[in-house]
């Protein structure tokens, strides 16, 4: 319920009331709250907006930032870094810290697997360069088969007893499709992640290392 309180010097015993407009005070618990809220609604907006957005600056190769990786070390931003993140649809897909999705693994755990290689951040720029390259069997698109014609590819999010759950786009994760077991006549691994080529294409050198720098220090 909305109550207003007035007040009028008038002695006429027929009074009005003209409403020019209302101000609302939130508690500070609600403005918190809004708050969030609002950050959240950004950061979705961020990341479904598409890449062809940005223009085209380079097809990236681990050749091109090879003898630049030392970049990251000193001066980066990571404010760019993470709206960087956000904007490529990472966080899509990706968990980083206490946001993200799951259709790809845990970021910190990546870095954490790469740091004990001889070159992590070489090898981190080759997981998002060639995302297909080495590719673990949980995260493997697998494409079905059915009797009736069809075929579906995805990423399996569930195998029950009553079929298969697969999702297949990354810019819309929430989504999934059922597969009944019933109705499936072949199931064939492949050798492809659904994670797109490409992603550093719009992005400058100084865009990389900010990246870089943003997921070695895990958001």
């Amino acid at each position: 319920d909305l109550y207003v309180i007035a007040r009028t010097e008038s002695d006429s015993k027929k009074k009005s009331l003209g409403l020019n407009w209302l101000i609302f005070h939130d508690s500070p618990a609600a403005k918190l709250a809004r708050q969030g809220r609002e950050e959240d609604a950004e950061a979705i907006l961020e990341s479904q907006q598409p890449l062809q957005a940005r223009p085209f600056v380079k097809d990236w190769q681990l050749d091109d930032v090879r003898e630049k990786l030392t970049l990251a070390d000193r001066g980066r931003s990571f404010e760019n870094g993470k709206k960087l993140y956000r904007h490529s649809g990472c966080v899509n897909c990706h968990r980083l810290g206490s946001e993200g999705g799951s259709l790809g693994p845990d970021l910190v755990e990546v870095v954490e697997r790469l740091a004990k290689e001889p070159e992590p951040r070489l090898r981190l720029l080759e997981e998002i360069i060639h995302p297909s390259r080495n590719i673990t069997d949980r995260y493997r698109t697998i494409i079905i088969s059915t009797f009736d014609g069809r075929q579906v590819s995805g990423v399996v999010l569930e195998n029950g007893g009553e079929g298969y759950r697969l999702a297949n786009n990354p810019q819309l994760p929430g989504e999934s499709i059922f597969i009944k077991r019933d109705d499936i006549e072949q199931i064939e691994q492949t050798d492809v992640s659904l994670m797109p080529v490409g992603l550093l294409s719009t992005f400058t050198l100084e865009d990389i290392m900010d990246l870089v720098a943003y997921l070695e220090a895990s958001g």
